[in-house]
């Protein structure tokens, strides 16, 4: 249902199963499901397959048409402090 917003985005990724799954150096977050992690080998490369293979996944398994990862760099713990706060 497209018009659902109380549905929430780690919630779905980890009814998916994808909680700590990893492609390449990228890696999505055993702590935070809906946040993507590089554990310092990840390409861009990396990071963009992991969230589409993320997105494909959570499409399939929880049948929300309209899911998909907004990416954000952050370079340290204020930058990403900030974006929380958003």
């Amino acid at each position: 249902n497209d018009t659902d917003h109380s549905l929430k985005a780690w919630k779905l990724i980890d009814e998916a199963g994808l909680r700590g799954i990893n492609i390449g150096g990228a890696k999505i977050s055993t702590k935070h499901p809906n946040f993507m992690i590089n554990s310092g080998s990840a390409t861009a490369k990396d990071l963009e397959d992991l969230g589409n293979f993320v997105i494909k996944k959570v499409k399939i398994k929880s049948m929300c048409c309209s899911f998909d990862f907004v990416v954000y760099r952050c370079k340290n713990t204020t930058t990403l402090k900030k974006i929380r706060e958003k």
